[in-house]
C-alpha cells in the first residue's frame, strides 16, 4: 500500500512513502469500536436491516469527542512516520 503525505501549505513538498502500517488508518479504529459494540449486542443482529440498526444505535451511543482524539492525533502520527521513515513506530 501507498501513503501519500500531503504537505500542509509552507511545510515543503509533498512526500511519498511506501508502507502498510495500520495505525495511521483512523477509520480501523472506529470500524474496531464499531464490530465490539455490535458484537456484544444481545440478541445479535440476524438480517440485513437488524445489522444496519445495530451499527445505527452504536454509532449514536460513541461519546461526543470520540472521532475528535483520533482525528487531533494525526499530526503526531505523520510526525512518527516521518521521523521512522516509513519502517514501523513504536507505541
Amino acid at each position: 500500500m501507498v501513503w501519500d503525505v500531503c504537505s500542509w501549505r509552507d511545510m515543503g513538498p509533498p512526500i511519498r512513502l511506501e508502507t502498510t502500517l495500520t495505525e495511521m488508518n483512523i477509520t480501523e479504529d472506529v470500524r474496531d469500536a464499531l464490530l465490539h459494540a455490535v458484537e456484544k449486542r444481545s440478541p445479535p443482529p440476524r438480517t440485513p436491516m437488524d445489522l444496519l440498526t445495530a451499527l445505527q444505535d452504536s454509532w449514536c451511543e460513541f461519546p461526543p469527542g470520540y472521532l475528535q482524539t483520533p482525528v487531533e492525533s494525526m499530526p503526531r502520527r505523520f510526525a512518527s512516520l516521518l521521523r521512522a521513515r516509513g519502517d514501523p513506530t513504536r507505541y
